[in-house]
C-alpha cells in the first residue's frame, strides 16, 4: 500500500511538472553510463516494484513475453510463468524489465514470496557499445561466464549492479569482445537470476 500511495505521489508531481530524480541506489555507476537516477525506470525498485508498478510508472510495454512460454503469445500478468516487458529506453537502448518467477518465488531464499516483483532492470544497446579501455574500480567483482552462444566478463558490486562485456563474438548479434552486452540494475546481495528462455 505504501508503495502504491508513493506511487501515486510520484505522478501527481510529475503531471504537476516538479522534477523529482530518483534516490541513487547504485553509487557505483561508471560516470559515462549514469542513468538511473534521471530514468523513469529509476523509480522502480527491485524486488519491491510489482508488475502493477512498472504499468504505472513506464506504461504499456512495447513488448510483453513470457520467458516460461517463450513460442506462445503472452497470456497475460497474472498467468506467465516468467514475465519480460520491453520498453525503449530512447535512441540508443532498450529497457528489459525481468520479474521474480513463480519458480524463483516458490524456492527458499532472498526471492522466496516475491513472485511478480522487479528482479532487475536490464539496458541493451541498441548498437555496439565498445567498452575497450574502459576500467572498472575496486567495488567490482569480475566474473567470466560462459553460455551456449557467448561469453563474456561480469562486472557487479555490492548494489546489484552489474556491467556484462562480452569476451567472444556471438553468431546472433553484430558485436565484437570488449563490446557491452547490458547493464543490469539489480537488489543487493541478490545474484543474476533471470530467467533462461524455456
Amino acid at each position: 500500500m505504501k508503495v502504491m500511495l508513493a506511487i501515486f505521489a510520484l505522478l501527481l508531481l510529475v503531471r504537476a511538472g516538479v522534477s523529482v530524480a530518483a534516490p541513487q541506489r547504485y553509487p557505483n555507476e561508471l560516470e559515462a553510463y549514469k542513468f538511473q537516477a534521471k530514468a523513469a525506470w529509476g523509480a522502480l525498485v527491485p524486488l519491491h516494484s510489482s508488475i502493477a508498478d512498472v504499468r504505472a510508472i513506464l506504461g504499456r510495454p512495447r513488448e510483453a513475453r513470457d520467458l516460461g512460454r517463450y513460442l506462445s503469445p503472452y497470456p497475460g500478468d497474472e498467468p506467465a510463468l516468467a514475465p519480460l516487458f520491453e520498453y525503449s529506453g530512447g535512441a540508443d537502448w532498450d529497457v528489459y524489465i525481468y520479474f521474480v518467477t513463480r519458480d524463483q518465488s516458490e524456492q527458499a531464499g532472498p526471492l522466496h514470496g516475491l513472485v511478480g516483483r522487479v528482479l532487475s532492470i536490464d539496458l541493451l544497446p541498441r548498437k555496439p557499445v565498445s567498452f575497450a579501455g574502459v576500467g572498472f574500480p575496486a567495488a567490482f567483482a569480475k566474473r567470466h561466464v560462459v553460455a551456449a552462444d557467448a561469453a563474456w566478463d561480469e562486472y557487479a558490486d555490492a548494489h546489484g549492479l552489474i556491467y556484462e562485456v562480452y569476451t567472444s563474438r556471438p553468431a546472433h548479434v553484430d558485436v565484437r569482445p570488449e563490446d557491452l552486452n547490458r547493464i543490469s540494475y539489480g537488489a543487493p546481495g541478490v545474484p543474476d537470476l533471470r530467467p533462461e528462455v524455456k
